[in-house]
């Protein structure tokens, strides 16, 4: 009788476990949210490397000439178009005007590209000689001089016109470049208002202008940029997009990743109640942000596969000495709640900071309408980082955390100390590529800081949910350069009504999918990476050299310490094709009708040019 009893308990007993057991695997997120100790944390991937052990020789038959400018409106292109290139690994030669009769040598793989409104002291007999007998050229910017119009396709020159607004970029140009309306102060050129040559092949317009084109002289090409735009940074992909038209095929280097950050996340989750809100869900913002914000952000990871990097922040109060156990008996709950999730659908914590105060001196330059309280000393700052050390420590304390992110991308130079010295884990300050310095935003390019070595620069290049043609321009321009993206979003956008344009979260749900979308559908080839993992990626893309030999009927790569896989844009011009497909050394796509994605797993491969239609 006593063993039956038992048998009947000990099955109760396992069917009760078995239940528990099912119920916390379909809760796994609810589980390690509650549980005092975290899930293992994804480990930094380590990058692998592949090298040629073909010598590397020294020349290239593609030779790109830049003829250095010595007006200051073509110095600005200038500066653009190298750091283009140099993100392109695509290696080039600088010369003064007077050193460029040397330099003209024709041939399919030499292009000239100039800049400036100087055309005076180009030398223009000799720049036709070479054109003619099969040198390229490339004009960065609009310039009037009747004496070069008939080497420009130009058959009538009206003179300049101004404040032309809008673009229409033709998908042969490059995939991903939006309509950019009239209406819209994105653009505005001064450009020429010419009547061009039947032969001239014209790709990008702007209010029914040419914007750029391309145009056959002699055996040689002439690509002109009729515009006053390429001084900007977002304009490098252009720049160099329309660089690769001028020869019949060229490659360029592309890191093909994108990250996708929430800054303020995990952070404390203001109790309050929002007419937007609760006329939308009957919520007030927390139950809001717990029940629908963060589950449809979860949703579109899952959706579209990719990992969110969380800038987190310990505290919205300004006082720069509340102590740790102060902070937790007030925000603990969310921050653990939001950073475990986070961790636990594979994204990685990255710090914003103690507080949302921007570490900056009452000295430093700084947008006054932020209204933030200015740091008294390095010292001060130095001591709040320590604190948010702790926190996150105690918290999660195998996560890696080894990325900063300025509250609202402004830091000064003791601020950058401050980091550099209170976290040694810190290698990666991710600010922003696009914008202004003036009211102290910290502007970055791709790479090691120059005073902190040990800090890698890794800027977001654009915000928010809204997804304008704005930012998909931005977007594409950034991917046409060298195949990055880096986005960020905050929780709080839907508070506010110009960042959500009053249309509340049902809308920037529905724009924030629609950008999604179209990353996945336009550029397939990215890989969506965590922060600390794309650093890594990017540091290696940037140390490694490519060796491309152009010969008529195909290109030979040989990479050096590049990473496993790597990538290349190849643009073919001139009537040819390549076949795309798996190969022994990766494979090939082809995003439009002429430019094919090269996913390289071994750093050896001859692609056959073969015969299409001509253009």
């Amino acid at each position: 009788m006593k063993k039956s009893l038992y048998k009947q308990v000990a099955a109760t007993v396992l069917i009760v476990l078995l239940a528990l057991l099912g119920t916390l695997y379909f809760n796994m997120d609810r589980l390690y949210q509650d549980l005092p100790f975290p899930k293992k944390p994804v480990k930094p991937a380590d990058v692998k490397v592949m090298s040629s052990k073909a010598k590397i020789p020294q020349e290239s038959r593609l030779t790109v000439t830049l003829c250095q400018p010595e007006d200051e409106f073509g110095l600005g292109i200038f500066e653009n178009m190298k750091k283009a290139l140099q993100y392109a690994k695509i290696p080039y030669k600088v010369k003064r005007t007077d050193q460029l009769e040397d330099a003209l040598f024709p041939d399919p793989y030499s292009v000239l590209v100039l800049f400036g409104e100087n055309p005076e002291k180009w030398p223009l007999s000799k720049i036709q000689t070479y054109a003619k007998q099969g040198g390229n050229l490339m004009f960065t910017n609009r310039f009037q001089d009747p004496a070069w119009d008939s080497l420009l396709g130009i058959e009538k020159n009206r003179g300049y016109v101004d404040g032309v607004k809008g673009l229409s970029v033709s998908n042969a140009f490059f995939p991903g470049y939006p309509e950019i309306s009239p209406k819209s102060e994105y653009f505005s050129n001064s450009m020429l208002n010419v009547k061009l040559s039947r032969k001239a092949h014209v790709l990008i317009k702007a209010q029914k202008q040419p914007f750029l084109w391309t145009y056959p002289y002699g055996k040689g090409k002439v690509v002109f940029l009729n515009n006053t735009a390429m001084q900007d940074k977002s304009s490098r992909g252009m720049l160099l997009q329309s660089l690769t038209l001028a020869a019949p095929a060229m490659a360029a280097g592309q890191f093909a990743g994108k990250i996708m950050y929430i800054d303020d996340f995990p952070a404390p989750v203001v109790k309050m109640k929002n007419k937007q809100i609760y006329q939308d869900y009957g919520m007030t913002y927390d139950e809001f942000y717990d029940k629908v914000w963060w589950p449809d952000m979860k949703q579109i990871s899952s959706d579209y596969h990719f990992p969110y990097t969380g800038a987190s922040i310990g505290t919205y109060e300004s006082d720069p000495n509340l102590s740790r156990s102060h902070i937790l008996q007030l925000y603990e709950e969310d921050l653990l709640k939001y950073g475990r999730q986070l961790l636990a659908s594979g994204g990685e914590l990255a710090l914003h900071g103690y507080n949302h105060q921007s570490l900056i001196l009452k000295g430093d330059k700084t947008d006054r309408s932020f209204h933030y309280r200015l740091w008294e000393s390095r010292g001060e700052m130095e001591r709040s980082l320590h604190q948010m050390r702790s926190i996150q420590a105690k918290l999660f304390p195998k996560a890696n955390i080894s990325t900063y992110v300025p509250p609202s991308n402004t830091i000064g130079p003791a601020g950058i100390a401050a980091v550099a010295h209170s976290y040694p884990d810190i290698g990666v300050i991710s600010s922003l590529y696009l914008g202004t310095d003036k009211l102290g935003s910290l502007i970055q390019e791709f790479g090691y800081d120059e005073k902190y070595p040990s800090l890698y620069n890794f800027p977001r290049i654009t915000s928010g949910y809204q997804f304008t043609a704005e930012d998909q321009f931005q977007m594409a321009d950034a991917v046409a350069n060298f195949g990055i993206v880096s986005h960020f979003v905050h929780p709080d956008d839907v508070l506010d009504e110009q960042r959500s344009e009053k249309g509340g979260w049902k809308g920037l749900k529905k724009n924030y999918t629609r950008l999604q979308d179209f990353l996945i559908k336009t550029y397939p080839y990215l890989t969506a990476y965590r922060q600390s993992d794309a650093e890594r990626e990017m540091a290696v893309y940037q140390k490694g050299k490519w060796n491309i030999s152009y010969g008529n009927h195909s290109i030979e790569l040989h990479g050096y310490k590049v990473p496993v896989p790597s990538h290349l844009l190849i643009r073919v011009n001139e009537g040819k094709k390549i076949q795309t497909g798996t190969r022994p050394y990766g494979s090939i796509q082809q995003i439009n009708p002429s430019i094919y994605t090269v996913t390289l797993t071994k750093p050896d491969a001859v692609i056959s040019l073969e015969e299409g239609k001509k253009k």
